[in-house]
């Protein structure tokens, strides 16, 4: 007995030293991938492939073969007979190498180079996209102390590398070469008279905003409209006005009018010459219109100072004739002063037709003023039109200009030297960029991370028991009574590994029981969740003691789950409820005997199924029990979930919690908090469901 009893103890040990060391990470990732070696392996090597691919593949796309072609600049032209400033050497000429060099990567050639049939014909995309590819794989060089630029196009594709490479050759060729020159003259003559048209353009609508400005003295009629509109609310005040003292004249007017001359009551001298031209116009239409028009005057010349100068033609004509109409209404209003004096006017001066014709005066100058607001804004639309037209004719004016400058200059930079091309393009063997070994490999090694560290992180965040070292570390203040595999019936107890585990478990209990072995055993086997195999434990250590020749009882104490009961068919049979409603006592219990060991049922009593089974129920159950056998284990429903769990916990000598592969850490944490709370300290793990390789491995570690 002592051997088992040191081989477990090594085992319960041995985990505690190697989790004495504080916070390890490797150790941390270690333990999550404990138990799912293989998973993570697979996993490691299904991403790692993935990834290499994918690697391999991004750099595939991203090979790059160049084709160069040889473009000769010729510093002279040879003389044939004669020496002339052609045959000279030409000045600046390594700046001139580098204009051409910066020519060749122009918009203008890249535009040509990507319409050219042929390299259209091997897929590259015209259009801006076509060019902005190419100016990126183009790639010119000017070696020094040569008459040579080097001209390459990178590409995936060596024949397209190739095709690239001709058509900048043959773009340069047609721009640079002695062809360019036609060319680019038509191209300067269809943009000279596109500047003439533009420029004809803009002309035509300044016109047109100088003529209607004319027309009215300003371009800015925003303030001669305003004029206008307030003219016109004068005059809707002034009808208002007549209509209401038209009303009043209608009622008051006799049949027959006074006689004018000594009856005729006519304004006090002193007080005619005081009366302002408005108030004599109440006498004297004429003198009224006169008014009216003189105002709608001085409002015109106040708008168009606004905007023009006091020495414009328009200003000094408009004065010229307000002064005129000044003096007619001055004139106009002396005359009538001379008619009131003479008492030609009478004291009903404006009498209902007098008002009646002020109104329609009135209604028809409102009619004129109106239209006269509409046409201002008919023509401040018509000059807004007119200078947008000329604003758009001066930016595409502009542009025109810039584009026929910018060719103009390309023509002088083109048309000093002889360019040859002596070399075109050829296609590329080998590439000058290749990574798809360098990629895959580390694809291969980040994809492999990747998938280990997918399985190893549901291991970190929510810990898990996989193997009996984890059970040790995670729940070092329980003792570790062994480990055993899945039992799903008392058949696989016929396994040597098996019955090996079971003996080191039994072995343990005996010797700690060692010191009372005249008094009976009580163990209850529980767990912290459901489904963790405790029924499937008490059914393989209660055979292993019944081998022993200790007669042992089991208790199915699960009132939810009875899978004990259940295991053997013993759900209806009468057993523990019944003893703790007192419907039967034990000794007229009949005990069913399986495997060599005797089974008490949960029972079918409903008078205890409708309450908890408290501790003194278990207390007394047990009395009556222990005299009989050597050993009792019960089987119990979950610590944290049970409270028949906490009642077999406190009247037992051991409590034996079995620990499932897999389990949640946490749970097996409350588990320990909750006995910890009931005054359990006599707890012992039993780690189930343990795979074959962790038995080997530990037995071989101990």
């Amino acid at each position: 007995m002592d051997g088992p009893h040191e081989l477990l103890q090594v085992e319960h040990q041995q985990p505690q030293a190697e989790h004495g060391h504080g916070f390890d990470p490797f150790r941390m990732v270690i333990d999550a991938l404990s138990g799912r070696w293989m998973l993570a392996g697979a996993a490691g090597l299904v991403l790692g492939c993935a990834f290499a691919f994918l690697g391999y593949q991004y750099a595939a796309k991203r090979i790059a073969y160049q084709s160069t072609g040889l473009i000769r600049i010729v510093p002279s032209r040879p003389a044939v007979l004669y020496e002339t400033e052609l045959s000279e050497p030409m000045r600046e000429y390594e700046s001139h190498r580098l204009t051409q060099a910066r020519f060749i990567k122009s918009q203008r050639l890249l535009d040509l180079a990507v319409e050219d049939e042929e390299f259209q014909a091997v897929g590259w995309p015209s259009g801006p996209s076509g060019v902005i590819k190419l100016r990126n794989a183009l790639n010119v060089t000017v070696p020094r102390s040569e008459e040579m630029i080097i001209v390459g196009v990178r590409s995936g594709d060596p024949e397209t590398a190739r095709a690239a490479t001709d058509a900048v050759l043959r773009a340069y060729e047609r721009l640079a070469i002695d062809r360019a020159a036609q060319e680019h003259a038509a191209t300067l003559k269809e943009l000279r008279g596109l500047r003439e048209r533009y420029r004809r353009e803009r002309d035509e609508a300044k016109r047109e905003v100088l003529r209607l400005a004319a027309e009215h003295g300003t371009d800015d009629l925003e303030s001669t409209s305003i004029a206008a509109r307030k003219r016109l609310n004068t005059i809707d005040d002034q009808i208002n006005e007549t209509r209401l003292r038209l009303a009043v004249a209608a009622q008051s007017e006799q049949p027959a009018p006074p006689p004018q001359g000594e009856g005729a009551e006519a304004p006090a001298d002193d007080a005619i010459s005081e009366m302002t031209v408005e108030q004599l116009g109440q006498y004297d239409l004429r003198l009224a219109e006169l008014f009216d028009n003189l105002t709608q005057m001085r409002l015109r010349l106040a708008s168009m100072s606004e905007s023009l100068g006091p020495r414009h033609h328009m200003i000094q004509r408009t004065s010229k004739d307000l002064r005129v109409l000044e003096q007619q209404v001055e004139t106009e209003a002396d005359r009538v002063r001379d008619n009131l004096r003479s008492g030609q006017y009478g004291d009903s001066a404006r009498t209902a037709g007098d008002l009646r014709a002020t109104l329609e005066r009135l209604e028809e100058m409102r009619k004129d003023t109106a239209n006269d607001v509409l046409s201002l804004g008919r023509t401040q639309l018509s000059i807004e039109d007119y200078k947008q037209r000329a604003l758009e004719a001066e930016a595409q004016l502009g542009e025109t200009n810039a584009r026929l400058e910018a060719l103009e200059v390309e023509q002088d930079a083109t048309r000093v030297g002889r360019a040859e091309i002596v070399q075109r393009a050829e296609r590329a063997d080998e590439p000058v960029s290749d990574k798809r070994t360098q990629l895959a490999a580390a694809g291969l090694i980040g994809g492999f991370g990747v998938g280990v560290g997918f399985v190893a992180l549901p291991g970190m965040v929510w810990p898990r028991f996989r193997t009996v070292r984890h059970v040790a570390g995670h729940a070092s203040a329980f003792q570790l009574l062994g480990i055993i595999p899945e039992l799903t019936s008392s058949a696989e107890a016929a396994d040597d590994m098996v019955q090996a585990n079971l003996r080191q478990i039994v072995n343990r209990l005996e010797a700690e029981a060692f010191r009372d072995a005249s008094a009976s055993r009580v163990y209850a086997i529980t767990s912290g969740s459901a489904g963790e195999g405790k029924t499937s434990v008490t059914t393989a250590l209660a055979t292993i003691l019944a081998r022993q020749g200790q007669r042992t009882l089991v208790i199915d104490s699960d009132t939810v789950g009875q899978a004990m009961s259940a295991q053997f068919g013993l759900t209806d049979a009468p057993g523990l409820q019944e003893l703790i409603a007192g419907e039967i006592s034990f000794d007229r219990l009949h005990l069913e005997r399986v495997h060599g060991f005797y089974v008490l049922p949960v029972g079918a009593s409903a008078s205890v199924s409708l309450r908890s089974i408290g501790p003194r129920d278990m207390s007394a159950v047990l009395r009556a029990v222990r005299p009989s056998f050597d050993a009792v284990l019960i089987d119990t429903g979950p610590i944290l979930g049970s409270p028949e769990a906490a009642a077999v916990a406190v009247n037992a000598e051991r409590t034996i919690l079995v620990v499932s592969r897999g389990q949640d850490a946490g749970v097996v944490r409350a588990a320990q908090r909750r006995l910890a709370q009931l005054g359990v300290t006599q707890i012992g793990v039993v780690f189930n469901r343990a795979s074959r390789t962790d038995i080997e491995r530990d037995s071989m570690s101990a």
